[in-house]
């Protein structure tokens, strides 16, 4: 049985698109019409103010490659999301397959949303990676300024899993750092066996 994703897509957005996110609402309007479309949200990274991130909850994988293979749907939609994409910027799209779909899709609604992705150091690492992660789990249910919560596996890439925290405010995330030192010592002994890269968005949901 196909299991839910959240896909992502991200890229440098463009002045025109900055100064009125209606530019590109016939194409976000499509992809929520779309069957097994399920929620879109999109938003501005908070650290360089400039990357858009869409994320959209589909009930599968598969009814995402459907609108793609849809080429009378589909052709028109990238089209119009063109306009978002800033001058020689390049678009990254990949899927998450969350342990929680539903808190995934929650944390994407909560005011400020971290997305941090962990890539293994090593292929060793796997074997050690889920112990490491049940135990950063552990420490989320307590800090301070937390909403909801969940991680999974990033479909197109082996070596890396996706963890997605709802918070307060970003604000929130960096002083649970601070004042929580179990869990500031989760994250750091996640380290020990993973990259991470993680950036922090306002998302918004579209409905049209």
């Amino acid at each position: 049985m196909s299991k839910p994703v959240v896909e992502f897509v991200y890229f440098t957005a463009s002045d025109a698109y900055k100064a009125d996110d209606s530019l590109i609402d016939s194409a976000v309007s499509a992809v929520v019409r779309a069957p097994g479309s399920q929620n879109l949200f999109r938003g501005i990274q908070t650290e360089d103010g400039a990357t858009l991130y869409i994320a959209v909850a589909w009930d599968s994988i598969t009814s995402h490659e459907n609108l793609i293979k849809n080429e009378a749907e589909y052709t028109p939609l990238v089209s119009v999301l063109q306009r978002a994409i800033a001058p020689s910027a390049a678009m990254a799209m990949l899927h998450a397959e969350f342990n929680d779909h539903a808190a995934a899709v929650r944390a994407l609604a909560d005011p400020a949303t971290e997305l941090a992705f962990f890539t293994l150091k090593s292929p060793d690492e796997a074997a050690v990676l889920p112990a490491k992660m049940a135990a950063l789990e552990k420490e989320l249910e307590h800090a301070p300024g937390r909403r909801s919560y969940t991680w999974g596996k990033v479909v197109e890439k082996e070596d890396q899993i996706l963890l997605i925290i709802g918070w307060d405010s970003v604000e929130a995330h960096w002083d649970a750092l601070k004042v929580d030192k179990p869990f500031a010592d989760a994250v750091a002994s996640a380290k020990e066996s993973v990259n991470i890269d993680l950036v922090h968005v306002h998302f918004q949901e579209f409905k049209p």
